[in-house]
């Protein structure tokens, strides 16, 4: 059922793109599981990071980034407007979650992520008016030509690659930059302890 949709009475079939045709792909499988993994982990790190790594806001944004993942790959395309929904919240909340991380990073990746952020939201953007282009296509009704050199695939791939690529960075910076070498140091002079530290230095206030 989480890879081929299933009827109301729960008999399998096909998913159903929404241009009307049928998509057969076993592979699918690979996406379903990988993209619900991307999900766990941003969700983990969202809840790791609050308070001691990251402010509330940025928690937040990687939250709804997590949440917007997982579920993208149980709910098909055979279930568009739920699974439509679920992709514009991981692609939303990444971008604009790599858009205001210039708050949070050194410079210079702090420019490099508000570039990221920027082309994940222009392609979003062009990305749904090449899926409303393709549905009025379908359905017969008259919509203006967006067109893209990368199609819609391409286009979407636009949208989540800078995501992707903005996570390595972010996750890389927060881990070797000055507070995650401190607080990796603090763990090991206590044990490996997990505590919540609000000092500045190792053994402050708890």
């Amino acid at each position: 059922l989480l890879l081929r949709g299933g009827d109301s009475d729960g008999t399998p079939r096909d998913s159903v793109g929404p241009d009307g045709c049928v998509i057969v792909q076993p592979a699918s499988v690979i996406f379903s599981v990988s993209v619900d993994a991307l999900g766990l982990l941003v969700l983990g790190a969202a809840y790791l990071a609050h308070p001691l790594v990251l402010p509330k806001w940025m928690c937040a944004l990687l939250a709804v980034t997590g949440l917007g993942a997982l579920g993208v790959g149980p709910v098909s395309e055979a279930y568009s407007p739920y699974h439509s929904a679920f992709a514009i919240t991981a692609f939303l909340g990444g971008s604009l979650a790599a858009l205001l991380s210039f708050r949070v990073l050194p410079r210079p990746l702090g420019y490099a992520s508000v570039a990221l952020g920027c082309v994940a939201l222009v392609a979003l953007g062009w990305f749904g008016l090449l899926a409303l282009e393709l549905r009025a296509t379908a359905g017969g009704t008259a919509f203006p030509s967006v067109g893209s050199p990368l199609g819609v695939g391409g286009m979407e791939r636009m949208t989540i690659d800078p995501v992707l690529l903005w996570l390595v960075v972010f996750g890389t910076s927060r881990l070797l930059g000055p507070g995650g070498r401190q607080r990796h140091q603090c763990s090991q002079r206590q044990g490996f302890q997990i505590r919540r530290i609000t000092g500045s230095r190792c053994g402050g206030g708890q």
